[in-house]
């Protein structure tokens, strides 16, 4: 098969048939490898997902080999796969409930993380608002000028019509209304 992917190196069953041969070797790993290049040649290789499967399994790569066979099964039936999928299912489902049971508790961390984060920020924020209220009581007036008339410049009844109330005249300079 070597000499057949050396003349032509597109086609996806050479390497396919190929890694049949390193998995009857017991070399996985050389498997995997063709077979990779299979379905990069021909993503609808049933043989080529058949074999990585079969690779996957011996090397213990449990969801990897069920994965494979699975969409082997779905180009092609196959006694052979079928049993395989079979023999690993066990495996396979042990392996990702754990998977999910630790995803389901990371993402259940991230959430607690972030109520505490959001819940420190508004202790924060609440902890400003009463000191600035704080600060404002202590000038004796809410908005107003410190140690002056409550709420502002009372006590000038009219506001300043025509210039500066009171002066004859209007602004010195003749800048004035």
């Amino acid at each position: 098969f070597t000499e057949s992917i050396l003349a032509n190196p597109t086609r996806a069953v050479c390497f396919a048939k190929r890694a049949a041969c390193y998995y009857k070797l017991k070399k996985p790993a050389s498997a995997i490898r063709d077979c990779k290049k299979a379905i990069s040649l021909n993503p609808d290789s049933a043989a080529a997902y058949k074999w990585l499967g079969f690779s996957n399994k011996a090397l213990g790569n449990w969801e990897d080999a069920y994965l494979n066979l699975q969409k082997s099964l779905s180009f092609d039936y196959t006694d052979d796969v079928h049993d395989a999928i079979k023999e690993i299912e066990p495996n396979y489902k042990r392996i990702h409930e754990h998977k999910m049971k630790w995803d389901r508790k990371r993402e259940e961390r991230r959430i607690r993380d972030l109520k505490k984060a959001r819940d420190a920020r508004q202790k924060a924020y609440e902890k400003s608002k009463r000191a600035d209220a704080k600060a404002q009581a202590s000038y004796g007036m809410p908005g107003g000028m410190p140690g002056f008339m409550p709420g502002g410049m009372g006590g000038m009844p009219g506001g300043m019509p025509g210039g500066m109330g009171g002066m004859p005249g209007g602004m010195p300079g003749g800048m004035g209304g």
